[in-house]
């Protein structure tokens, strides 16, 4: 009886989740990002075991995480899976620094100390900087500070502010901390989502799948102004969306931490992406008009849950992935969960430009435009996944319920 109820949440959640149009605010989102949070944890513990420092530090992960346990969704942050890329690196001692500013941002007080031999470059928040050196930590529920011991450097302070941290005094901290500051959003529900300055590697151009790494190494001054820019276009993004339909904004806060801006190496293409590396953080190459921005953020989004879900949830059946599919959308041979993927995210992309169209915009042209090159798209992944039997019982919810949003409005899905 437990099983059945439990698979019940589980499609519930799956149904809820799957599409904005959808969307309910629903419990056990936040269930499943602090479950792979704390999974990462455990990955943690055991990569760690032998190597005394990494050792001692993920011990102390755990010691932190028999506080009260914060059950939300922004447990799923760029540092926890910058925490997961360490661990497949081989990199113990790099991934248990990660883990435990994961923890810190989620306002977990602890108090530590380290003596690294080089650098690290590590990211909290949005917040981006170097630790080197004989370091102490000293976290509260509200504040962290970072104390150079061998008196060099001044403190390294953070404040938990609103739904975010911010660093405090008027100015960036010095410059020996290498520090990347982030740009905030201002739009409410938001004000802990931020834009750092990101460089796509150049394989990227090649279409490959990759992992990129986070949190990167520091960007030139064009940058970081292109970061700064996207910040003031975001409120006019958050306000199309809004536009469209309440439920764009509901949708989007509880996997959205960020965007990682880079300049774009084609002006005639859309570049942008989603990386296990940074859970939560979408990579995005400007400039972009604010509905192409909008869309973007839905695309990537939907990967985003697509992700988190997939990580605690199987959406395929065992072996689904041994079969190679034709996808349309990267015309290419891929396998079932990567059609499955481009699936979820089209449809959404396709639901977002018929949006636009039933609403007064400027941009009703541009929306009749994208809509007829998606469509064909999106019938192409559905027929092939609906022919391979290869989705489990949560995957056969998700796909029902973008294929029903779309064939409500009259299309073959």
């Amino acid at each position: 009886m437990a099983s059945h109820v439990f698979g019940e949440k589980v499609i519930r959640l799956i149904v809820e989740s799957a599409a904005p149009l959808s969307y309910r605010p629903n419990a056990n989102l936040d269930v499943v990002a602090a479950a792979f949070h704390a999974g990462v944890m455990k990955r943690l513990s055991r990569a760690a075991a032998g190597v005394p420092v990494a050792e001692a530090l993920a011990r102390y992960c755990g010691e932190m995480m028999r506080q009260p346990w914060p059950t939300t969704s922004s447990c799923w942050q760029p540092e926890v899976g910058a925490t997961l890329q360490r661990i497949h690196e081989g990199k113990p001692l790099e991934a248990a620094l990660q883990a435990l500013f994961a923890l810190h941002a989620l306002r977990i007080a602890g108090t530590w100390c380290v003596e690294l031999s080089g650098p690290v470059r590590v990211s909290m928040a949005g917040h981006i900087f170097d630790v080197r050196g004989k370091i102490d930590v000293q976290a509260a529920s509200g504040k962290l500070v970072i104390l150079d011991r061998d008196g060099v450097l001044a403190p390294l302070e953070f404040g938990a502010v609103g739904g975010g941290w911010r660093i405090l005094g008027q100015c960036a901290p010095d410059a020996g901390w290498r520090y990347a500051r982030p740009s905030f959003f201002k739009e409410e529900g938001f004000e802990g989502s931020y834009v750092q300055p990101w460089r796509l590697p150049d394989c990227h151009r090649r279409g490959d799948d990759l992992i990129v790494d986070w949190p990167q190494q520091p960007v030139g001054a064009d940058e970081a102004a292109l970061a700064a820019d996207v910040a003031t276009q975001m409120p006019g993004v958050f306000a199309l969306l809004r536009h469209i339909g309440p439920h764009y904004l509901s949708w989007c806060a509880p996997v959205f931490r960020g965007i990682a801006a880079c300049p774009s190496y084609d002006a005639g293409m859309r570049i942008s992406a989603s990386f296990p590396s940074h859970t939560g953080v979408v990579s995005v190459a400007f400039p972009l008009s604010t509905p192409y921005l909008a869309e973007i953020l839905v695309h990537e989004l939907s990967h985003q849950y697509f992700l988190m879900l997939g990580a605690a949830i199987p959406l395929l059946k065992k072996r689904a992935d041994d079969a190679l599919y034709y996808s349309s959308f990267k015309m290419k041979q891929r396998p079932l969960s990567k059609i499955f993927l481009a699936y979820h995210a089209t449809a959404n992309m396709a639901l977002f430009w018929h949006g636009l169209l039933s609403v007064p915009t400027p941009h009703t042209a541009l929306a009749a435009e994208e809509l007829a090159k998606l469509l064909p798209h999106t019938k192409s992944l559905g027929g092939t996944i609906a022919a391979s039997g290869g989705l489990s019982e949560a995957g056969e919810a998700m796909f029902g319920t973008q294929r029903a949003l779309l064939q409500e409005r009259g299309w073959d899905a």
